[in-house]
């Protein structure tokens, strides 16, 4: 990883702003970085951006099977790949991360996609990204990953769902969560926030619990980056503050409620579980 990014950095706009320039901007940003950085850097940086590829790519295998998407957002940016990029993958005409390759492989493109379908490809895209990732983004891919399977956890449970179907990846954590009973799963001294979160959850207070989760993500980001304002691992500190700050500017309050509705619906909706609901509003 390069040692020095002065110049790139030193160029990019303020973070919380007044005007918040650099939160209305991100996909103008995120061209910069890609354009000035490294090619190993440039490589794990692209893991930042292909979360959203995932929502397209299930967004893009739905429509081809003419089955409506409930999701307001057409395309979530940023991205990797365009619409084109993605259709084309399908048909094997453009090549794909492995990750995604080897998910279009197993998966019948012909049958609805199920939550197990849809957690394969998160599954596939977290085990790729932690191998092929340095000591930040993989720690910081590990780290949403825990963030996702407790929360899969207390909504399984709360409802009386089987844990194992909702959780991703074989890792120690989710052999915990699946084998204990207790409210915390025996787990609140390694993860102390487990019981505020389960709290947010039954009390449905999804606004605060989107908050909590990106203040626990930011947490990380801020205790993993220190010495490193001008390395690859400051550029990647930077975006992903970017990223989940700009989340946020465009919520007026009416807006807000609106979007919260939104969710509810969906919680309460027979038609979609609550782990999806996760995976697609929350940042994880």
């Amino acid at each position: 990883m390069s040692e020095s990014y002065h110049y790139l950095i030193s160029g990019l706009p303020d973070l919380y702003s007044a005007d918040q320039s650099a939160e209305r901007d991100l996909e103008r940003i995120q061209a910069e970085i890609l354009e000035l950085l490294q090619p190993d850097d440039r490589s794990e940086f692209q893991y930042l951006l292909l979360r959203n590829d995932n929502k397209n790519l299930l967004r893009l295998i739905r429509d081809r099977q003419g089955i409506p998407d409930d999701s307001h957002i057409s395309f979530h940016r940023p991205a990797a790949f365009s619409h084109q990029d993605l259709e084309e993958g399908i048909l094997g005409l453009f090549e794909l991360p492995e990750y995604m390759q080897l998910f279009l492989e197993e998966t019948d493109l012909q049958k609805p996609l199920t939550l197990q379908s849809e957690n394969r490809l998160i599954e596939l895209y977290y085990e790729e990204a932690i191998e092929n990732t340095g000591p930040f983004l993989s720690g910081f891919f590990s780290h949403k990953r825990d963030l996702k399977n407790i929360i899969s956890a207390i909504n399984a449970r709360r409802d009386g769902m089987d844990l194992v179907s909702v959780l991703v990846g074989d890792t120690d954590l989710n052999r915990e969560l699946v084998q204990s009973n207790l409210p915390d799963f025996g787990l609140s001294r390694v993860y102390p926030f487990i019981a505020e979160i389960r709290e947010l959850i039954e009390q449905r207070q999804l606004n605060e619990l989107e908050k909590r989760i990106d203040a626990l993500i930011l947490d990380y980001v801020a205790e993993n980056s220190i010495g490193h304002e001008f390395d690859g691992v400051g550029v990647f500190a930077y975006f992903l503050e970017l990223s989940l700050a700009s989340r946020w500017v465009d919520r007026s309050v009416d807006l807000g409620r609106e979007r919260l509705r939104e969710i509810v619906k969906k919680v309460l909706s027979n038609s979609v579980l609550p782990e999806q609901v996760r995976a697609d509003e929350l940042a994880l």
